[in-house]
């Protein structure tokens, strides 16, 4: 991996339009923590990498490096989301995922744990329900934030997530399940 082009595995946390054509992206990298990059021209029909840079997906990605951010040049689906896309619960949960690890200081050398937690509720979503699938990765932020107790684990979900938005200081905005 030379320090101009890096191929790294990343998940998608945001997207902000920025021109007609642009995207820049909020990435959790494996390698490298996270970062912006900017990925032009896939907001054109014939994009190729467009499918393979939808929220929440964990995708092998390649890097240029720029003056200012990394250009995306090439994109590969590793983990996706499409499974969830027709049930509107498992996309809010999968939307509060991703604002809970937006919202969280994340070191460099922490990333590549929270991505595997991330693909773990991924893997949970479709072996079980929602509800214990965000428990399991509410439980997992707390243990890697360094703020595990004991007593988190008697809680409910309702009751993990007042907690986090606790230490966020701030509610979060996406949508809850019940």
């Amino acid at each position: 991996m030379s320090l101009r082009n890096i191929t790294t595995l990343a998940l998608v946390l945001r997207k902000t339009n920025f021109s007609d054509f642009d995207i820049i992206f909020s990435l959790l990298s494996n390698d490298l923590g996270k970062i912006s990059a900017i990925a032009k021209g896939v907001r054109r029909i014939k994009s190729k990498k467009a499918g393979h840079l939808d929220l929440g997906a964990v995708s092998k990605v390649y890097l240029s490096k720029g003056k200012n951010m990394f250009l995306i040049t090439q994109a590969e689906t590793n983990y996706s989301t499409n499974t969830v896309k027709e049930d509107f619960n498992l996309k809010f949960g999968v939307m509060e995922t991703l604002e809970v690890l937006n919202a969280i200081p994340i070191e460099e050398y922490q990333a590549k744990q929270y991505l595997e937690l991330y693909k773990n509720f991924l893997n949970n979503l479709n072996h079980g329900d929602l509800e214990s699938a965000l428990l399991d990765f509410y439980l997992g932020v707390f243990k890697l934030m360094g703020l595990w107790k004991e007593e988190l684990e008697s809680l409910a979900l309702a009751g993990l997530r007042a907690k986090f938005e606790g230490v966020l200081e701030t509610p979060l905005k996406s949508g809850k399940i019940k």
